[in-house]
């Protein structure tokens, strides 16, 4: 009878032993009562000494598969989550320390590495005692940066921002040709090139414009229409964004022209007065400064001569097409034999 009460007060015995060594293991996890709660899966690495390695089938007389370690890792969230490439914008991550055991508690991460990389950013920081670590980025690209918080005793924490390829907008206009010279009553079109912010053609609406209409007219597909002698603007609009062309009207020619006979020594290439300048049926003499002007010549082409004592003759001929048109002409003196021969 002795032996059979002894029995039964063993069997109680391990069981409020088992049963007390469970509670114990509970409260630990749980951070409640007198037992100690481990702040880091350094602290964690400790527990093993009392209770045995984790997924042990059983220490001290209870299972771990039932009753499992906390595991301390770190959350690290993005604010913003998606920036623009080619855009520098501040971004901040916050850190916060977490477990598997108790969710709700999870206070901020002081001290904790943040490394950024990817679409063209490599950077890192520290957080603050808020848990926060704030840096400006400028991606290069479209693409994600990804980040990773570290801190001794947890596991990594991640988070990514997503960078997106920046919407094209009109940037340039450009007008060609950029600076023409027309005659009155003709007419030069224009072509606009619209570009974005990164040199690429985009299409746009383009809006044209003379600052001067008494010089020229310009059409709504870029036609100017020369009216008069002088200067204008052509101006091809989008919003804000122009781009220009300076435009030189001229007057019509008369059909007749001036042609200046420009006559000097080919080694000197000094002036030579009184060289005589035939040409159009007219002879002229040379001034001191070298020059036969002829006026009213009407446009075509002509043969010309020169000569004067001395030098070798020269002829030749000339295209008469503009208003005014320069000859140059240079001489080369007879030499002893030249002269004995036309003797």
């Amino acid at each position: 009878m002795l032996c059979y009460f002894g029995i039964v007060i063993l069997v109680v015995s391990l069981i409020i032993t088992t049963a007390s060594v469970a509670t114990n293991l509970e409260n630990h996890i749980a951070g409640v009562g007198t037992m100690a709660h481990p702040t880091s899966n350094a602290g964690i690495a400790g527990c093993s000494n009392c209770h045995g390695n984790l997924g042990s089938t059983t220490t001290l007389g209870f299972c771990t598969g039932c009753h499992s370690f906390s595991v301390f890792s770190l959350v690290e969230t993005a604010n913003p989550t998606t920036v623009t490439a080619g855009q520098s914008t501040s971004v901040s991550f916050t850190v916060n320390q977490a477990n598997n055991v108790n969710v709700t508690n999870r206070p901020a991460a002081s001290g904790a590495t943040v490394t950024l990389s990817g679409a063209g950013v490599s950077a890192s920081g520290t957080t603050s005692t808020s848990g926060i670590f704030a840096i400006p980025l400028t991606p290069t690209g479209a693409g994600t940066i990804n980040a990773i918080a570290s801190m001794a005793g947890f596991n990594q924490g991640t988070t990514a921002v997503t960078v997106t390829a920046p919407v094209p907008v009109l940037t340039t206009i450009t007008v060609s040709p950029a600076a023409p010279t027309l005659v009155q009553g003709n007419t030069q079109a224009f072509t606009a090139s619209p570009k974005d912010q990164f040199g690429n053609p985009i299409a746009a609406t383009i809006v044209w414009s003379s600052s001067n209409t008494s010089v020229g007219t310009v059409s709504a597909s870029g036609v100017l229409t020369a009216v008069s002698a002088g200067t204008t603007t052509v101006t091809a609009t989008n919003g804000s964004v122009k781009g220009t062309a300076a435009v030189t009207v001229t007057a019509p020619s008369t059909g007749k022209a001036t042609v200046n006979f420009v006559v000097t020594d080919s080694k000197t290439h000094r002036p030579i007065h009184e060289a005589k300048v035939s040409f159009g049926g007219k002879t002229k003499e040379t001034d001191d400064h070298g020059i036969a002007k002829f006026t009213d010549v009407v446009l075509g082409t002509y043969n010309y001569k020169v000569s004067k004592e001395g030098y070798q003759t020269i002829k030749n001929s000339i295209k008469v097409t503009g208003d005014t048109t320069t000859v140059y002409v240079k001489m080369v003196k007879n030499t002893r034999r030249d002269s004995e021969s036309h003797d």
